[in-house]
């Protein structure tokens, strides 16, 4: 649901076409993110503040209905001031905006039609009628230039999806930006592309808000999508579609455009345009709520407004991986407040993808979504793909309209699991705790404290012993690794048939006073290693705090770190020595576990020069 006050989209479950449709860039969609806003008087639209539903459509009628009427004879000579793009031919004519076609046509000048276009009525006239001397029947926001074998094939169809083959076009590469065929119900319909759906329910609003007394007929050949009465005119059938529509394809720069552009000869505005979700408060999810002209989402300039705030968290991401195995997802939020837009776009460069759905199928990451964002905060994921072996940077960018864009660097780091320099391992194969009650135990590597936790021989572990949390505990380190750290793994899942837990990951650099998060696992699919990138340098200590379910648990083992900026080794297998052998540490460098320097060896396993060395 669209809050009305606060303009916040709840996240739909996103389907795969969807996704798809997030990924098409082209010249129109990628306007949507460049230009100016030329400004609308205030004095235009304020008599429709503060009405709901109803009340508020009847408003916008009083307000554009009045215009001039242009005539179906003077639409060419109005097209050459609104619907020219800046692409010109060897003569200087300028390209048609063509919704309907691939084709390419320029015009001619002087008011002429152009060969091979016509002039096409977005609500067909045939439902009227077919008179084009009426308001309707020559209103330039809604009768647009088409190439001439689209526009035949289009006919007199309502808009729709296409379900099984389209009878038009024959061949679908000969014409990308529309099809016409047969819905799920069996009604002939003529669908657009993705990047237009939203400029054509866009249209269908206007048309439905302009005109609601014109004879809209009832025909046994088509579906009518309008109905003469004052609300809701649109068809009960058609509205969650169109809806739908116009979230999923929100309003576009050319959109902006052409209705500037048809103000000044029409001297009317399409308002759904302007205003991209009053469809919501006249048909949609905020009905119930009034329309306030200054403070929803507009692009009207206001000297009252704060300025506005584009905001990306967190401000840096370091991701962590196997080779050949994408990283865990890192959750993004936007958060908008007083933008031109609502929405927004982000685009990554390098070997990093893009979702809203964390556990999306390798195919749904992309390199750019389109969202609407919020004052709350529109959240997405984004993960390092599949790479061999090595360090990788790319950068994403989160652009909106009328504020600056927000690049954040990304940097991946993908190691074998086997073959690192391990200067922290921590098994808990020392220690006891036998019960939940909050204590503080010495374990191999540090000191833990262990709140709603214990220590247990469990299936889930890695040696004899594991830790076992609720969802309502955490495992916090109590003694600092020096050297720092590059990367982190280590093992969890449910606990025996738990589930419902979840568990947050983070780090401290100053002795636990400030914690960093790293990593929420929402889930956990069996008994398994993660990875994350850490790469911070200094003294730091870790915590895994529970969540979810409180009585739900979970099981946490063999937590390992390599020191910050250290270099892979070969630690094959463990060299077993006499603790009073002669090793020089000037000559040689001997650590322990933690990372920390050492002048001679000490019982249990040691690094020395990279190896392991164990003493009897």
């Amino acid at each position: 649901m669209y809050s009305a006050r606060l303009f916040v989209t709840l996240k739909p479950k996103v389907t795969k076409k969807m996704k798809r449709y997030r990924t098409l860039i082209t010249l129109v969609v990628l306007m949507c993110f460049v230009g100016t806003w030329a400004g609308v008087p205030y004095e235009y639209y304020v008599s429709v503040n503060g009405k709901k539903k109803a009340e508020l459509k009847s408003a916008f009628y009083s307000v554009i209905n009045p215009h001039t009427r242009i005539g179906y004879s003077g639409l060419w000579a109005a097209y050459e001031k609104v619907d020219y793009l800046e692409n010109t031919n060897a003569k200087g004519q300028h390209q048609v905006m063509d919704y309907y076609s691939d084709e390419v046509y320029y015009f001619e000048g002087n008011g002429a039609a152009v060969g091979g276009m016509n002039k096409e009525h977005v609500a067909p006239q045939s439902w009227w009628g077919g008179g084009t001397s009426i308001a309707v029947g020559n209103d330039l926001i809604q009768v647009i230039p088409s190439d001439s074998r689209a526009n035949n094939a289009k006919g007199n169809y309502p808009l729709g999806v296409v379900k099984g083959s389209a009878s038009y076009p024959s061949n679908p590469s000969l014409n990308t930006r529309m099809k016409t065929g047969k819905n799920a119900n069996g009604e002939l319909v003529f669908e657009p592309c993705d990047e237009y759906k939203g400029d054509f329910a866009r249209i269908y609003f206007y048309v439905a808000t302009c005109y609601p007394d014109v004879n809209w007929e009832n025909r046994n050949d088509v579906n009518v999508s309008f109905k003469k009465e004052d609300y809701p005119t649109l068809k009960s059938d058609i509205l969650p579609m169109l809806l739908q529509w116009s979230r999923q394809d929100p309003v576009c720069e050319w959109e902006i455009i052409r209705n500037e552009r048809a103000y000044g000869v029409q001297g009317n505005r399409n308002p759904f345009v302007d205003f991209p979700n009053l469809a919501e408060y006249i048909w949609g999810d905020s009905v119930n709520y009034a329309f306030d002209l200054y403070t929803t989402t507009t692009g009207i300039p206001s000297g009252e407004q704060e300025p506005p705030v584009f905001e990306v968290e967190p401000d840096n991401f370091v991701f962590a991986a196997f080779p050949g195995e994408p990283s865990e997802s890192r959750l993004v939020t936007v958060k908008m407040v007083n933008t031109v837009e609502q929405n927004f776009t982000a685009q990554v460069e390098g070997p990093f993808e893009i979702s809203d759905d964390p556990d999306a199928d390798d195919e749904d990451w992309s390199k750019t979504m389109m969202l609407r964002g919020s004052q709350k905060g529109s959240s997405f994921y984004i993960r390092l793909s599949a790479q061999e072996e090595g360090r990788y940077t790319g950068t994403i960018t989160f652009s909106t309209r009328g504020v600056k864009d927000v690049v954040i660097t990304l940097t991946g780091n993908v190691r074998e699991q086997q073959g690192e320099l391990i200067s922290f391992l921590e098994d808990f194969e020392k220690g006891s705790k036998p019960s939940y009650a909050a204590a503080s135990v010495d374990c191999t590597a540090a000191t833990w404290m262990l709140t709603d936790a214990l220590l247990s021989k469990e299936q889930n572990t890695n040696g004899t012993t594991s830790v076992r949390m609720k969802g309502s505990g955490t495992l916090e380190m109590m003694t600092d690794k020096e050297g720092g750290c590059d990367s982190l793994w280590f093992y969890a899942g449910n606990y025996n048939n738990d589930s419902g837990a979840t568990l947050t990951v983070s780090y401290s650099l100053d002795g636990g006073q400030t914690w960093t998060e790293v990593g929420s696992l929402l889930s956990f699919d069996g008994w398994q290693r993660y990875a994350f990138a850490i790469q911070q340098p200094g003294n730091i200590r870790l915590k895994f705090t529970g969540g979810g379910v409180s009585k739900m648990r979970v099981n946490i083992d063999n937590i390992e770190m390599s020191g910050f900026n250290n270099e892979p080794v070969d630690p094959d297998g463990i060299a077993i020595v006499n603790e009073n052998e002669n090793w020089n540490e000037n000559k040689v460098g001997i650590y322990n576990l933690a990372g920390q320097r050492i002048s001679k060896l000490q019982k249990g396993i040691n690094i020395v020069n990279g190896k392991k060395v164990a003493i009897k």
